[in-house]
């Protein structure tokens, strides 16, 4: 399989990890998809890189996120 590139006459096109938030998650996943996409270029958003790398869960998101 040809690597990706995604630069085009200077400019370089991608993908922040949302525009995949409604698929199978992880980080070996994003990747796949940047590839399938053959993007070279992503922004990845810091959830998913750390809870790749095991940071513990932020227990303040619960609690932002329940109803008020």
């Amino acid at each position: 399989m040809q690597q990706p590139n995604s630069n085009f006459s200077g400019v370089k096109i991608g993908a922040i990890t949302y525009s995949w938030r409604s698929m199978p998650a992880g980080l070996e996943n994003i990747i796949k998809y940047c590839k399938e996409s053959g993007l070279s270029n992503i922004e990845l958003m810091s959830g998913d890189l750390e809870s790749f790398l095991g940071a513990p869960a932020n227990p303040m998101a619960r609690t932002m996120a329940a109803p008020r």
